[in-house]
């Protein structure tokens, strides 16, 4: 009798185990697959917005931002290179991000006037960030204007 005891406690303990062990499992691959999704998330926000056609005579976002940069003279739908800027990244962050509940920060700075767009981005959220650097060699200027984007936990 005692023996059947000590069976079914090295059963019971041996479940545990395998329940303890699947469980961590399952966990570290949601986290493996959250901080891809995040990182995925960034690297397409900032490639498909620096794309993004304006409908005006500066064909691309990434063009307004350089005009911005340099000499705020292209206007689109009113509004100068910079204010543009502003205004679309404000538009696509709440047409996409916010609706979907992402925690985020847009920064670009280099340009006359920097945009920086925080939604929920603690300082110390865990963050997957990128980057992206847009050169600048025009007549009498030289800079870099910086975009980063991150998404946290």
């Amino acid at each position: 009798m005692e023996i059947m005891g000590l069976i079914v406690i090295v059963i019971l303990v041996a479940l545990g185990i395998f329940f303890a062990v699947n469980l961590k499992m399952q966990q570290q691959d949601r986290e493996i697959k959250q901080t891809y999704s995040d990182d995925q998330l960034a690297s397409n926000f900032l490639s498909t917005f620096l794309q993004t056609d304006t409908g005006c005579s500066a064909d691309t976002i990434e063009k307004m931002i350089q005009d911005c940069a340099i000499e705020n003279r292209t206007s689109c739908q009113g509004k100068s290179s910079c204010q543009y800027v502003d205004y679309a990244a404000k538009k696509y962050l709440n047409q996409t991000l916010d609706v979907w509940g992402s925690k985020y920060k847009l920064n670009i700075s280099g340009m006359k006037k920097e945009v920086v767009y925080n939604n929920s981005c603690g300082s110390k959220d865990e963050r997957d960030s990128k980057f992206r650097l847009i050169s600048i060699y025009q007549a009498g200027y030289r800079g870099t204007v910086i975009i980063r984007m991150d998404v946290c936990e």
